[in-house]
């Protein structure tokens, strides 16, 4: 099977099971469908999030995006353009977790706090 298509019925089957509050973590598919042998990991990011948090998820797509916001912003006044630079090349693995589960991976977690650390409050004003 190829690979858009196991992402394909992925997809449907955490489609067709998420809840309102989420499933957990390590919840299994009520289906039975498992993609490996623990049978909760799946290569669809985002929907394994909604799978598992359900509307809590919420708060972990608002981290992501408050720090492309950062991003953004330190771009905007120049005064944080290297680290911007930085920072953008590691949330390019943002665009790559929509279809494989990086954005869970340590790497990315790290690339994520280093992110956030350049962007901290400075003790100048």
């Amino acid at each position: 099977m190829q690979s858009i298509e196991l992402r394909r019925l992925q997809a449907r089957y955490l489609k067709d099971e998420v809840e309102i509050f989420g499933s957990g973590l390590g919840a299994r598919l009520k289906s039975g469908y498992k993609r490996d042998e623990r049978g909760y990991g799946f290569e669809s990011t985002y929907l394994n999030i909604a799978h598992k948090f359900g509307i809590f998820g919420v708060f972990i797509l608002i981290a992501y995006l408050y720090t492309s916001f950062l991003i953004i912003k330190g771009f905007c006044k120049n005064k944080y353009c290297k680290f911007s630079a930085v920072s953008t090349t590691f949330f390019g693995g943002l665009i790559v977790a929509l279809g494989n589960p990086i954005i869970f991976s340590p790497s990315f977690v790290m690339m994520h706090v280093i992110t956030l650390y350049f962007f901290r409050p400075s003790s100048e004003a």
